[in-house]
């Protein structure tokens, strides 16, 4: 059961874009376009309506509480690449960052693994792993070398609705009028991001 209600967790977690936008001008001197400002404004306003009515119930303050450390967390982190990638290539950090995860895990993997077995699709969970943690992030992280900060982490934080979208093909769910309307204001947000 959960003790935060998804829309509220997901709205306030992938609000990152504007975190990252804020980081990369103090601590990089980043510049922040009023086209980059309302191009995120307009993602997370889409995230925002994609999980409206997403039902649950429970500790709204504490769900909105996690989701923005999550996205202030998130958003020094991404900021922190950039400087990052002066000394290592996206390939090099990437390989660290799974290095690391593979470390922090471990652990845990070890303990649980008879139960992960059982009640794991194995196959999916292996390309889950490969796209969500070695190929995503790669590409992001060569955004970010090739580019700046901000704009990439716009795009990437558009990331639920392409969620709510694959779900619908994949596993034949319905999504809401408000998911619609969500993805359309992403899909401006980051027309109006290379339109500029």
């Amino acid at each position: 059961m959960s003790r935060s209600p998804v829309g509220i967790v997901y709205s306030a977690a992938y609000s990152f874009s504007l975190f990252t936008a804020l980081f990369s001008y103090v601590l990089l001197g980043e510049p922040i376009t009023p086209a980059t400002l309302l191009s995120a404004l307009l993602v997370v306003s889409g995230v925002a309506l994609a999980y409206k009515g997403a039902g649950g119930s429970g500790d709204y303050v504490r769900g909105f509480a996690a989701g923005l450390g999550a996205s202030v967390s998130w958003g020094l982190g991404i900021t922190l690449n950039k400087p990052a990638l002066e000394y290592a290539t996206p390939f090099e950090l990437t390989l660290v960052r799974l290095l690391m995860l593979v470390a922090l895990t471990a652990p845990l993997l070890a303990r649980e693994a008879g139960r992960i077995r059982e009640s794991v699709n194995l196959p999916y969970l292996a390309l889950g792993g490969l796209l969500g943690v070695a190929l995503g992030p790669l590409a992001y992280l060569q955004a970010v070398a090739d580019t700046n900060v901000a704009e990439p982490s716009i795009v990437a934080s558009s990331s639920p609705v392409l969620a709510v979208v694959l779900a619908s093909v994949f596993l034949g769910e319905r999504p809401s009028r408000w998911a619609a309307l969500g993805a359309l204001l992403i899909f401006l947000g980051v027309a109006l991001l290379y339109a500029v």
